[in-house]
């Protein structure tokens, strides 16, 4: 009994050495904070919270607005009585000779008379024969012309001042005077060799408020005119030319030595005028201007667009009849 109790006292001592053995290795363990979570050495990490700002989005540029389209319908009616003046100082007609002055005369009015109902106003100091003219249509003013006062003479014209000259080619007065026609264009030419000089005479002196709604064109002594034995210079006609500028007329030289030429492209010019047609506003684009007259479509070749004035013009009075109704159609530029 004694060996048996002696062995189990040993092996209880035994065993509660190993445990003393063991026990300061788990206390170790438990301060080193090492996968602890108590540990008070371990600083715990908040978690990250997301921003509650919305990331803006990138702005993205609106378009540019376009201006929209405006499509106009510009309306005429054809008018095709022309009323024109024609003033020519006496030093042109015995410069270039009575004869050579008729003959021209004759053919510019016969131009203007082909298609348009022309009345001419003949303000040359003595009447010309003019045979290829219609005698009711045409009447002189039996008024001495000057180089230097024709503005002022017009003037006088259309203030009717002059309704007990009117004579006829052989010098006998007629019946009544050739009034100025209600509705009618005016085309006023001056043919000169000298300039309006004093007051009343000067460009500023003629229809400072454009009630007559006129062209005028200058047939005048330029700066690069040449004298001649029968175009003699008084001087350069610059009131004239100013005059003519100021009513969108045209200007040519009186001493051309081709004075056919000359009076050719002014009846051109002065039809085109008489067939042309003003537009409300400016076309975006001349290419896709419609024309029509009385509804049917004009061909491309009958018309011209004038952007310096703005203006659809005929080239023929063929294209065209008195009372004729007139459609332009085009996009107006943008402002």
């Amino acid at each position: 009994m004694k060996a048996t109790t002696l062995f189990i006292r040993s092996l209880a001592v035994l065993s509660l050495g190993c445990f003393a053995c063991a026990k300061p290795a788990a206390r170790t363990e438990a301060t080193s904070g090492i996968g602890t979570e108590h540990s008070a050495d371990v600083v715990e990490k908040e978690p990250e919270v997301a921003s509650e700002e919305t990331p803006k989005e990138p702005k993205i540029a609106e378009p540019e607005k376009r201006p929209e389209k405006v499509l106009l319908t510009n309306a005429f009616i054809a008018n095709q009585k022309l009323d024109l003046i024609i003033a020519t100082d006496e030093a042109v007609a015995d410069g270039r000779g009575l004869a050579v002055l008729a003959e021209h005369l004759n053919i510019l009015g016969k131009a203007l008379s082909t298609g348009i109902d022309t009345q001419i106003h003949f303000m040359t100091g003595e009447p010309l024969l003019l045979p290829d003219l219609a005698a009711a249509k045409i009447g002189f003013i039996d008024q001495a012309v000057g180089a230097t006062d024709i503005i002022g003479l017009l003037n006088t014209l259309f203030a009717n001042g002059f309704a007990e000259q009117y004579v006829d080619a052989a010098g006998e007065l007629l019946a009544a005077p050739l009034a100025p026609r209600q509705g009618a264009k005016i085309e006023i030419v001056v043919f000169s060799t000298g300039n309006g000089e004093d007051e009343g005479n000067l460009a500023v002196n003629f229809d400072p408020n454009n009630q007559l709604k006129s062209s005028v064109s200058a047939v005048v002594a330029t700066a690069d005119s040449v004298a001649s034995d029968e175009c003699q210079i008084e001087a350069v006609s610059q009131e004239y030319i100013d005059l003519s500028k100021k009513f969108n007329g045209s200007v040519y030289d009186i001493c051309s030595a081709d004075f056919a030429k000359v009076f050719t492209a002014l009846a051109s010019d002065i039809a085109k005028r008489q067939l042309s047609f003003k537009l409300e506003q400016t076309p975006a684009d001349p290419k896709a201007i419609t024309v029509t007259v009385n509804q049917k479509l004009a061909p491309k070749e009958a018309w011209v667009y004038d952007g310096k004035n703005n203006t659809i013009a005929f080239l023929s009075t063929s294209s065209l009849v008195s009372g004729a109704k007139i459609e332009v159609k085009y996009e107006a530029k943008a402002p």
